[in-house]
């Protein structure tokens, strides 16, 4: 199995990708190549899910309401205004010791009770999580997930990806309005090292990348561009999501990604999905 992406100890869970229609959020998906899986209703809230898992283990989730005129409990203005990504997440073995160590460094921390979501083949997938810092899950800080059942109840890699190239989520970028306070708040939770920054104009952004992690911060550097006008629309809130690729060269032509660029000696192309959600998806070399 490819190596997960990780901060520390905690692996790369999911992405979360928010939208008003699931079924038109799984379309624009598969119109790319990438096919999603439905995954079921969340019991303890008004919404459903399709997945996208990859062979390392970590996936993306689409997410919508279950009606539409339901009013979901979190991530309410992320799916009626199509925000695309919205949050992200790690995997422990043990939520409520890190928790623990959260509210130990003065992080605030929201521990929840079972969460769980019966799927299309009968399991009963049942999790626990703690949301980290201000804001909707995993918007300023990725939330984390501990499972009470099998993992493979939760999630498999999807028919679409699954032996190929495209291994795993890489890394998701957050939007900060100020980049070094951002820097200062993950440094803080996740006792990082200093952050690698450079110019990204394709993003319009300057961007932090923590070495060895699975997290990067953007700020805008261009006033008005779509990443000024996102971060004014929601506040600090991950604006997108890299896969990381085995042979990106492969995977390029597979996309139909001409036009590329290069983060910290990776090179990067985005998936171009029109106006049909917020927020970018990109493949990084691994």
């Amino acid at each position: 199995m490819p190596e997960r992406s990780r901060i520390g100890s905690l692996l790369y869970d999911h992405a979360v990708v928010a939208a008003r229609d699931l079924d038109a959020l799984t379309e624009t998906f598969a119109d790319v190549g990438l096919d999603p899986e439905y995954g079921g209703e969340h019991e303890h809230d008004v919404t459903h899910n399709s997945l996208l898992g990859f062979d390392d283990g970590s996936y993306i989730e689409l997410i919508s309401t279950s009606e539409p005129d339901a009013t979901p409990s979190r991530r309410r203005d992320f799916i009626l205004n199509d925000a695309g990504p919205c949050g992200w997440a790690l995997e422990t073995d043990d939520v409520v010791a890190v928790a623990e160590a959260m509210e130990a460094r003065g992080i605030d921390v929201e521990l929840t009770e079972l969460h769980q979501r019966e799927t299309p083949d009968g399991n009963v997938a049942k999790w626990q999580l703690a949301y980290l810092g201000p804001g909707e899950p995993g918007s300023t800080l990725p939330f984390v997930i501990e499972d009470r059942t099998p993992r493979e109840y939760r999630v498999e890699p999807s028919a679409s990806v699954s032996g190929s190239e495209v291994t795993g989520v890489a890394a998701t970028v957050v939007c900060v309005d100020d980049l070094d306070s951002g820097i200062e708040r993950y440094r803080h939770a996740f006792d990082l090292p200093a952050p690698d920054r450079q110019d990204a104009p394709m993003l319009d952004a300057e961007i932090a990348w923590f070495p060895e992690t699975a997290a990067v911060l953007a700020t805008p550097t261009d006033n008005g561009a779509w990443l000024d006008e996102r971060l004014a629309t929601f506040g600090t809130l991950p604006c997108a999501v890299l896969l990381a690729s085995d042979d990106h060269r492969a995977t390029f032509d597979r996309f139909g990604i001409t036009t590329s660029t290069e983060w910290f000696g990776r090179e990067l192309g985005w998936i171009s999905f029109g106006d049909t959600i917020g927020g970018r998806l990109g493949i990084i070399e691994s």
